[in-house]
């Protein structure tokens, strides 16, 4: 006989229904009273059952699930999120240990605007765009909607504003440069704009060497978090400028 899936609600007037009756296939035993089919899965979809299958078969690697089609980090991390609501987990769950007692100023500010908006928010770029930001899956920095592959950590925001403080206030992104290729230390990619000094200090380039552009990122966060105001070249290419509360950042 094909077994049939349960019936949750009464098809004709939707109330929900009852087991009364439990009988044993090998040996024929009957129960009778009232048997409770509610448990913590119940109100998973279809859809949800085949996402913890995906999740089961890649143990848990949001890295590797990101990667299937028609996926990226923000969708993963969102149905799972769905998942822990239907089946009763905390829906601040993964927010609860994003919080550690070593946090400087600058990652409690961003962790605090993320937290707040569950984990994400929305940055505008200058060219106008906006682009969604999360938390990365290890909670160890902002992932960019254009840029997944690229972790921001903590760290690096704080080094970036501690430099900026250094050097007055105001700090040079340096992306046309890194964009055109020009070396880092050159006139035009500066070994004290963004891009230079995060690549030598994280990325292990050397003076003399291309770079890749991240500055924009980087610039375009600390300014949704209302740390910095990015800003756009004013003949010496577009720039980071310190909100007057970080101007002796690091300095104490």
């Amino acid at each position: 006989m094909q077994k049939r899936n349960i019936i949750k609600q009464c098809p004709s007037c939707g109330t929900d229904l009852t087991i009364t009756k439990l009988t044993c296939k090998n040996c024929m035993l009957e129960l009778s009273g009232e048997f409770s089919t509610s448990d913590s899965f119940e109100g998973v979809s279809d859809e949800q059952k085949d996402f913890i299958r995906l999740f089961l078969k890649y143990e848990g690697n949001l890295s590797k699930m990101q990667d299937l089609p028609g996926e990226n980090y923000l969708s993963v991390k969102n149905k799972l999120n769905g998942i822990n609501r239907v089946i009763g987990n905390n829906e601040d769950n993964e927010m609860r240990d994003i919080f550690k007692r070593e946090d400087q100023k600058v990652t409690k500010i961003i962790k605090e605007k993320l937290k707040s908006n569950g984990g994400k928010g929305t940055m505008s770029m200058l060219k106008g765009e906006d682009m969604d930001i999360y938390l990365s899956a290890d909670n160890e920095g902002v992932i960019a909607s254009g840029y997944p592959i690229l972790t921001m950590k903590w760290g690096m925001f704080e080094e970036i504003v501690k430099k900026a403080s250094l050097l007055g206030g105001n700090m040079l992104r340096g992306d046309a440069g890194s964009q055109a290729g020009a070396k880092i230390g050159s006139e035009d990619l500066p070994l004290d704009s963004i891009d230079a000094f995060v690549s030598m200090k994280y990325f292990n380039r050397q003076k003399g060497e291309t770079t890749t552009r991240r500055s924009t990122y980087f610039a375009a966060v600390l300014d949704w978090a209302g740390i910095a105001t990015n800003c756009r070249s004013r003949g010496q290419g577009g720039y980071i400028e310190l909100e007057p509360d970080f101007l002796d950042y690091g300095k104490e």
